[in-house]
């Protein structure tokens, strides 16, 4: 299964290297976030924490990205994750004069945990939603999921609420 993920993966990364012509504009991100281990971003062992990144939409529909999240646990061990994203961000709706933006992510990802260093890899994915709020402003509500695992035992889940500015 993960053979199949990262060869679609690789067929989109050529996608958005071959649609360069139609690029638009880079942009950045932040967002507050809650995760937590496994498949919930609410269950009993979770952390709040903060995403910031930086993208570049390759054309009207996609984009590349790259983020780092930073959780703190109440321990104070820390986690840090470093994720390189391929974006499909599109217009579905309008609610009076606001612009949907359905958003699917998929991407490549590494956790750090403490002060060592990146100790997991793995895929992940995420979908969202972006209300554009002006020209250049839209707020991002997002689930990511990064399946961090090689024995199937650690995955982490993130909810955000966030904004993205664009050049």
């Amino acid at each position: 299964m993960k053979k199949i993920f990262s060869m679609g993966f690789a067929a989109i990364m050529a996608v958005g290297m071959f649609s360069t012509a139609m690029a638009d504009s880079f942009y950045v991100s932040g967002s507050a976030t809650h995760s937590g281990e496994g498949k919930s971003a609410f269950g009993a062992d979770t952390i709040h924490g903060g995403n910031i990144g930086l993208g570049y939409n390759v054309s009207s529909w996609l984009a590349v990205e790259a983020d780092y999240d930073y959780f703190g646990k109440d321990d104070g061990t820390s986690l840090k994750a470093y994720t390189v994203w391929t974006v499909a961000d599109s217009v579905f709706a309008k609610i009076g004069s606001v612009p949907v933006h359905a958003i699917v992510r998929v991407g490549y990802t590494g956790v750090q945990v403490g002060e060592g260093r990146v100790n997991n890899k793995g895929v992940a994915y995420g979908a969202g939603l972006g209300f554009g709020v002006s020209e250049n402003v839209d707020i991002i509500v997002d689930y990511r999921f990064r399946d961090i695992d090689t024995d199937g035992s650690v995955d982490m889940s993130t909810a955000g609420l966030g904004i993205k500015y664009g050049f």
